[in-house]
């Protein structure tokens, strides 16, 4: 614990494997984990005053008072919001540390009394601990259905079972050498949708092969961002962990942890093919029709982007529990699931990222929130820009790269004098300067592609 090694879930599988039964009864393993913060005794804060060092409140209901050393029980949604520092006992005049232990007990024990087990036996010469219960688990947790489990696994099987009868139905029509009656009939065909799916179509003038590389380089720096949080929000045990916060402060870390501007790749690209591929037809129309285009652009958009995020939604909220298994799982698994439950309206409507971006539902989803967002905002930047780029081109790019200034100025001035927290990477103000650079540069390549331009 000297060396912050304060994470000791010990071996999870042989807890659950534990399965005995005699004359007396049976007896099955349960995995039981705690998160105890132990209190220096040297600095003996108050536990008011460590509650409110995360912005807690001691009157709400989710933080209950009980007797002798424990000065307070703190509800797991209100322990996850402190900060992640409590776990570095290397920091100076640090009153208090995260620990996170683990116990195998009879299932017949409750997760209350696993907590005043391991406080009175093992613990009660600290002179304050404050502690949360985690989930108990057995190996016959997660293993009850809901109705909602059901009908999605019943859709799930309608689907599999659709492919199947249109996979064959495709492959008969190909052997008889046929025509299928409706193309409907092979939209859930394997060989018909494979086909297209591997499809490489030829080099064109309309491709900007460079995104390709863009995008894997920017996804494999996404994962390795992501790989090296899960250390550092303490998720997981660390053998090395003071070499860890070195290696943070490090140069040699900035590639990996800087992996948040990871994500401006992809809103450069959305605002480049939008903008280029836009003004593609745009500059052709006047500006009434492009106005009325705009709500079609808008269903259009929703409609593509929803179905595959519904299902997403779906599986978040009914099967996902099943689908995995570990010390902090049931937490993690049933945390989505409330959290999707609750947020469900703001979900489907994209705007997650600014109602409650501490509580998000599929948190990696606050990309497709801003994203949406500023793809509605585009048609107040893509109509004017059609309507001149052709007879005032360097006064549109000139106006362009002014919102692109405009637009790094204004989230600075937000957080100056409404006092945005400087760490609120999800909203689209603070992202928008890469969408209109990507139209910007859209509108440049696609001016160029119809009239080349020449430099003497």
């Amino acid at each position: 614990m000297s060396y912050s090694n304060v994470i000791d879930y010990g071996n999870f599988p042989e807890c659950l494997s534990i399965d005995y039964e005699d004359q007396d009864g049976r007896i099955i393993g349960k995995f039981c984990g705690l998160s105890v913060i132990f209190v220096n005794i040297f600095l003996t804060p108050e536990t008011k005053e460590i509650l409110t060092s995360f912005n807690l409140d001691v009157n709400e209901p989710s933080v209950q008072t009980v007797p002798q050393q424990f000065n307070a029980t703190i509800s797991m949604d209100t322990f996850l919001k402190m900060d992640k520092q409590l776990r570095d006992v290397l920091i100076e005049d640090v009153p208090y540390v995260l620990s996170k232990y683990s116990m195998c007990v009879p299932n017949a024990c409750t997760p209350r009394e696993v907590s005043y087990f391991f406080l009175y036996g093992h613990l009660d010469q600290f002179s304050l601990i404050i502690f949360t219960d985690l989930p108990c688990e057995t190996k016959e947790s997660n293993t009850d259905f809901e109705w909602g489990d059901i009908v999605f696994i019943i859709f799930l099987v309608l689907i599999v079972l659709a492919m199947i009868l249109s996979t064959i139905y495709d492959a008969l029509c190909q052997n008889f050498k046929t025509e299928p009656y409706h193309p409907l009939l092979l939209s859930f065909s394997i060989l018909y949708n494979g086909k297209k799916l591997l499809h490489i179509s030829n080099n064109t003038t309309e491709q900007i092969q460079c995104f390709n590389g863009m995008r894997f380089i920017s996804m494999m720096w996404v994962v390795a961002f992501h790989a090296v949080s899960v250390f550092q929000v303490g998720a997981v045990g660390l053998e090395n962990y003071p070499e860890v916060v070195e290696w943070d402060s490090s140069w040699t870390s900035r590639y990996i942890l800087s992996g948040l501007l990871a994500v401006d790749t992809f809103f450069f690209i959305s605002g480049f093919l939008l903008a280029f591929s836009y003004l593609k037809t745009a500059t052709k129309q006047g500006p009434v029709d492009q106005i009325l285009k705009v709500p079609k652009m808008y269903l259009h958009r929703y409609l593509r982007l929803t179905p595959p995020v519904a299902a997403m939604y779906l599986v978040t909220i009914t099967i996902f529990r099943f689908l995995g298994s570990g010390p902090t799982w049931t937490l993690i698994s049933d945390l989505f699931k409330t959290t999707c439950k609750k947020q469900w309206w703001k979900f489907f409507l994209y705007i997650q990222n600014y109602t409650d971006p501490d509580n998000m539902c599929v948190n990696p989803m606050w990309y497709l929130s801003a994203d949406m967002q500023m793809f509605i905002l585009a048609p107040l930047v893509l109509i004017p820009t059609a309507m001149f780029i052709k007879k005032r081109f360097l006064h549109v790019i000139g106006g362009l790269i002014g919102l692109t200034v405009l637009c790094i100025i204004c989230p600075m001035l937000i957080r100056y004098f409404v006092d945005e927290a400087a760490g609120n990477i999800y909203t689209s103000h603070e992202r928008f300067t890469n969408f209109v650079i990507g139209i910007t540069f859209g509108a440049f390549m696609r001016m160029k592609k119809e009239k080349p331009f020449i430099f003497s």
